[in-house]
């Protein structure tokens, strides 16, 4: 076994979280349809980096 608990809702405590992605719907993690995470820079975020 690699891992015996996973948090996988941390991100939803984040505070201006500068990405969106997965959600939580009913209880159950939603991932978009696009490719891996699906996370995906917010447009009207305030954090800036470099690509």
């Amino acid at each position: 076994m690699l891992a015996a608990l996973l948090d996988l809702d941390g991100h939803l405590d984040l505070v201006g979280d500068p990405f969106s992605g997965a959600v939580i719907d009913r209880g159950r993690i939603v991932l978009p349809g696009d490719p891996g995470l699906g996370a995906c820079p917010r447009p009207d975020s305030e954090n800036t980096w470099e690509k």
